[in-house]
């Protein structure tokens, strides 16, 4: 977990360099102290049945069962195809808002983790049972399979979703065979938590085996007398041998782990094959933007012929690095961070001057106000509704009506109880209600910046921070202004290879100068960033990316490939086939296994390669309506209209359509990609 808790801090302290001067009411509003209304004490998000704190949990859960119970008889009622559709999307949101929450606590505050966990598990209990409940099943298929006209494209839509969920457990195949899918998920289930486990674990090597030089880096195991702990690869360290070393020993082919990957893809290729599949990889993309397996195999075959020449420069210049040094020997694994940070531009520190935390957000707001219509506004919290003292609450809403649109809440600081990764958490989705209100979203954002320990100093965030903020905010967006009638298909709610799309455009916006300038202001002096500065940024950010596609590009083929067989196949073997072909510039070690740490390989089992046809898919669209001008209003209107508002209830190729004027082809899309490096 991450070091330095900001326990007892508060924003004012944190952003009072910026006291001198003011850039705007919403950074004002940032550097105020934490303001809570005087109302009485409530729960997390606002949520009254949490104002009794961790015990209050099981009551939420019990009510949100009892409602589901209910909504579940009232849907085998239901007059109409598709009311059928409505009141299973009724039951996801009553399960969906506490299972989505009690989820979000157990990672962020520990003295209500065991309660959340609890509620976690009877939801997910719950959610198991009606999965396979063949009556359940029996009713969805029969009300979505004719079209009516009571029926429009969102329900059958949400239906047709609804419908392959209920078929990842087996549920439309005969009794023996279902009762195999539900055991091979339950076991794929537990096979997975444990190869999780193994992608973090330190290794243990005998002391004896270090020489001087290394052993004093590595800590004495607890629990092995003799032994030390190796606990990172230390890629960017200067000592060649420590890299050598600790790369080989941090990803050497354990066999407990290696055995874990071999079981976890025999189980998945025999689960593919009893749901009618010849392989794990097109079960997967039944409903997926790319439009099936083969299309991932031709979007990373297209894209890798593109990338290798361009990447294959970077790698020489880092190889021509090495050999300066007097190694004669080629570039390998455990070399390319060391000298793809060696071979970057010098940037000097100074650059981070212009970028402070209140700068950072007052440029997202400005943004965001000018080019979507979409303002941000902090909003006082009460009593119990945060869950640490620098977490803050924006209001988002829509600048010429006013219109609330749903609620941030920022979580921005690093500390030991939240999760080392930024991410984006969804509290609870939007949707459309009887009565005619719309059920307001609400997310948190998670990130890490770092608090110096003098509260006096600015916060200032690096190049990276400054994209994952912007990254993270595309997501909140998409939450924000999408407006549809199911739950099931709100904001980031959608087919795993577009749901990156939003947040990699507004990341583009980040790359642009006409962007930088406008962010980037001195936190003191109000200063723009100078073009000098902005010169070295540009140059320091644009080497290295290509090989930093070429090695995302590899992982994608690697997982691709081992789910895309019919028979079983050897996982080892498959990378160092895949190495050959789409990481050719880098020497291989027969022996290191860096899959085995590549723990994608569970949540994102074949769907690796979501995140370079997302970026691939964004591309196209800066580059279609936002390269010209990043501030055009036309193009903004355009792209929540077509895009954010829909959430995943409308097809992706229908919304790029829409957008764009036609449905991009794979040639497209991996042209964008490199026109961008």
């Amino acid at each position: 977990m991450l070091r330095g808790s900001v326990r007892g801090l508060n924003w004012r302290r944190l952003l009072k360099s910026d006291s001198k001067t003011s850039f705007g009411a919403f950074q004002n509003a940032f550097r105020d102290e934490h303001k809570q209304s005087s109302e009485r004490n409530t729960g997390l998000f606002a949520y009254s049945e949490l104002s009794q704190g961790a015990k209050s949990y099981q009551k939420m859960t019990d009510r949100a069962l009892a409602d589901s119970e209910k909504l579940l008889q009232e849907a085998f009622s239901s007059r109409g195809r598709g009311a059928v559709v409505e009141k299973l999307d009724e039951v996801s949101n009553t399960l969906c808002k506490v299972a989505d929450l009690a989820e979000f606590v157990r990672f962020v505050q520990a003295d209500h983790s065991d309660e959340a966990e609890k509620s976690v598990a009877r939801i997910s209990s719950l959610v198991a049972t009606l999965n396979t409940d063949v009556k359940l099943y029996e009713l969805l298929t029969e009300a979505i399979s004719g079209r009516s006209t009571e029926m429009d494209s969102e329900t059958l839509r949400v239906g047709l979703l609804l419908k392959h969920d209920f078929e990842q457990s087996g549920i439309h195949l005969e009794r023996e065979k279902r009762e195999q899918c539900v055991q091979l998920n339950d076991e794929l289930l537990e096979i997975g938590q444990n190869f999780m486990k193994g992608t973090s674990m330190p290794v243990a090597v005998p002391r004896r085996e270090m020489n001087e030089k290394m052993a004093w880096m590595f800590s004495d195991c607890k629990d092995m007398p003799g032994y030390v702990e190796i606990t990172q690869p230390f890629s960017e360290h200067d000592d060649e041998d420590i890299r050598r070393v600790g790369y080989l020993s941090f990803f050497y082919q354990e066999p407990t782990q290696y055995s874990l990957l071999d079981t976890m893809l025999m189980k998945r290729t025999k689960l593919a094959e009893l749901c009618g599949f010849s392989n794990y990889s097109q079960s997967v993309s039944q409903h997926s933007a790319i439009g099936g397996a083969e299309n991932v195999e031709s979007f990373l075959a297209s894209l890798n012929q593109k990338l290798v020449p361009l990447s294959s420069q970077e790698f020489r210049e880092m190889q021509l690095l090495k050999n300066k040094e007097g190694k004669a020997d080629e570039l390998m694994p455990w070399d390319c961070q060391y000298y793809m940070k060696k071979a970057r531009p010098h940037l000097d520190s100074s650059y981070k001057e212009f970028f402070s935390l209140p700068t950072c957000l007052e440029g997202l707001n400005d943004l965001c106000t000018r080019v979507f219509d979409v303002s941000l506004e902090v909003e006082p919290t009460v009593p119990g509704e945060i869950w640490h003292p620098t977490v803050q609450k924006l209001a988002v809403c829509d600048s010429n009506s006013r219109e609330l649109l749903g609620y941030i809440y920022c979580d921005f600081f690093a500390r030991e109880s939240k999760p080392r990764s930024d991410c984006h958490f969804t509290i609870r989705g939007g949707k459309r209600l009887k009565c005619g209100q719309y059920q307001i979203p609400i997310v948190a954002l998670l990130c890490n910046f770092e608090v110096k320990d003098n509260p006096e100093e600015p916060l200032l965030l690096d190049i990276g921070q400054v994209e994952n903020l912007f990254h993270e905010m595309g997501h909140a967006l998409h939450s924000m202004v999408a407006r549809t009638r199911f739950q099931h298909v709100s904001g980031t709610r959608c087919v795993t290879d577009f749901a990156e799309v939003p947040s990699n455009l507004l990341e583009f916006f980040t790359h642009d100068d006409r962007v930088i300038r406008s962010i980037g202001k001195h936190h003191s002096t109000k200063e723009t960033i100078p073009e000098d500065l902005l010169a070295d940024l540009r140059r320091f950010r644009k080497f290295g990316k290509a090989a930093d596609l070429q090695h995302q590009l590899m992982l994608s083929a690697f997982d691709h490939q081992i789910h895309s067989e019919s028979r079983h196949i050897e996982p080892h073997s498959v990378f160092k086939s895949i190495l050959f072909t789409y990481y050719p510039s880098v020497g291989v070690d027969p022996g290191s296994a860096f899959y085995l740490r590549f723990g994608h390989l569970v949540g994102y089992a074949s769907k690796y390669y979501t995140y370079l046809f997302c970026k691939a898919i964004s591309t196209k669209i800066w580059l279609d309506l936002f390269e010209s001008d990043p501030y055009s209003k036309i193009s903004g209107t355009a792209y929540k209209r077509e895009l954010l508002s829909h959430g995943g209830a409308k097809e992706p190729k229908a919304i790029l359509e829409s957008l764009l004027g036609a449905n991009p082809d794979i040639e497209s899309l991996t042209n964008s990609l490199i026109s961008s490096l």
